[in-house]
């Protein structure tokens, strides 16, 4: 019995493609890496270094890839419905497109606010917005990311 058997689902005639969320799936996870990198940098190094500077850069290459990222993996969500597929992980689906709004929300104001940091309450909302922004992007591309069910049919 071959896996086409037993998993009818998996053959590429019955699983329809979603090239949207593909493309989204790898703009988050270019975004998470830059995400990664620039955590890793600010933390690992002290102010003097440089390398904060450096960080901050890569950041706003991934502040517009995050939202893109989360802006492409909810349209994919309409066009899996308009091709007829049935959603699989409807529920979670759902708090990850809610998580992902809530990410692109947080990252596009603080991005607007970054230059505005004059104040030390500016730039704590700015850190706080960019803090909950990568939380919950992260999150909701992980969700995005779920693998299809393979139930026995």
């Amino acid at each position: 019995m071959t896996d086409d058997t037993l998993w009818p689902e998996s053959r590429p005639e019955n699983v329809p493609v979603n090239s949207t969320r593909t493309v989204g799936l790898i703009l988050a996870a270019v975004a998470t890496a830059l995400w990664v990198v620039i955590v890793a940098a600010f933390l690992a190094t002290g102010p003097d270094d440089g390398v904060n500077i450096g960080a901050a850069l890569l950041a706003f290459i991934a502040v517009p890839l995050s939202i893109a990222a989360s802006v492409t993996l909810i349209v994919s969500r309409g066009v899996a419905a308009r091709q007829g597929a049935p959603e699989e992980h409807p529920v979670v689906r759902r708090i990850a497109a809610g998580l992902a709004v809530v990410s692109a929300a947080c990252l596009g104001l603080s991005l607007v606010l970054g230059p505005a940091t004059d104040s030390i309450r500016f730039a704590v909302v700015t850190v706080a917005l960019l803090v909950v922004g990568i939380l919950t992007f992260v999150v909701s591309s992980a969700f995005f990311a779920l693998p299809r069910n393979r139930r026995h049919s």
